[in-house]
């Protein structure tokens, strides 16, 4: 008796274990983006998401921002690109308001809500900067980036 209450016990947890992990499988976002959507066709070399949710990928053909239903490309104004390079291999979130971005040559702060570059070196950010790019980035334990 006691055995069949075990077994009777065990197959209800395996049951809500697995119908749980199911239910989340299906709250996943499912899109394909294409070159129709605004993603020029081209390697992604990072991806990184923020605290709101937004994709970022960075390319060999500029930053991209993803959301449900939408692409936008914010490395360039119109035919003017705002940074150095559009060969981009770095994008990490930095908080709910700052990307961290990369070019081969120069590392750059994006201000999410002002649409703003600011490049390392310059006289408004670490003006005793004196690298180039950044190819990767390391974040501790204690929550310092590297």
């Amino acid at each position: 008796m006691i055995r069949k209450l075990i077994t009777v016990a065990i197959a209800i947890l395996l049951s809500l274990f697995f119908g749980a992990t199911l239910a989340d499988a299906d709250e996943l976002v499912k899109r394909v983006f294409s070159s129709r959507d605004g993603l020029i066709n081209t390697s992604i070399l990072d991806i990184s998401m923020d605290e709101r949710g937004f994709i970022w990928l960075s390319t060999e053909q500029g930053l991209y921002r993803l959301s449900n239903a939408n692409i936008r490309r914010l490395d360039r104004d119109g035919l003017e690109s705002r940074m150095a390079d559009e060969y981009l291999p770095l994008v990490k979130s930095l908080g709910q308001q700052q990307m961290l971005v990369s070019t081969l040559s120069h590392a750059y702060l994006y201000h999410i809500a002002d649409n703003r570059f600011r490049q390392f070196g310059s006289d408004e950010l670490f003006p005793e900067y004196q690298g180039g790019g950044l190819m990767k980035s390391l974040q501790s334990a204690a929550g310092d980036w590297l």
